[in-house]
């Protein structure tokens, strides 16, 4: 009983991490988004220094970690954690499973290295295009 128990929590916790990683891949896609339509739509907040900043080390991490072939830690907390509630990534519960499917293409590595190299170059140059605004 106390067995299942903890199997369960490692469940729900593998849960939460998936919905972390995916949170976090969203605020790097749409954060590139809302900066380009924000230079046309007047947004100041685009401009802000620290969103900018953390806003680029979030995709150069995963792009870092990608090209030199290492695994994500959230991606190894999730498994582990799978692991120690007797599962497969394959066979999570439905939202899980729906969110790891949006993560995680059954792609060569190559293409990853380029997506993410190519998300890190459009964010870069969002700095030239969109300039921060260091007066705020």
């Amino acid at each position: 009983m106390l067995k299942l128990i903890n199997m369960n929590i490692y469940a729900g916790l593998a849960d939460v991490v998936v919905i972390i990683h995916f949170l976090y891949a969203l605020t790097i896609i749409v954060g590139l988004i809302l900066i380009y339509i924000g230079k046309y739509i007047k947004w100041h907040f685009v401009k802000n220094a620290t969103f900018r900043i953390i806003h680029l080390v979030m995709i150069m991490i995963v792009a870092f970690e990608s090209v030199f072939h290492i695994e994500c830690p959230l991606t190894y907390i999730e498994y582990k954690l799978l692991s120690l509630a007797k599962m497969h990534y394959q066979n999570t519960p439905f939202i899980a499973g729906f969110i790891n499917k949006i993560l995680f293409w059954n792609l060569p590595n190559e293409f990853f290295d380029i997506l993410y190299i190519a998300l890190a170059i459009f964010i870069l140059l969002s700095f030239f295009i969109v300039p921060i605004d260091f007066k705020k």
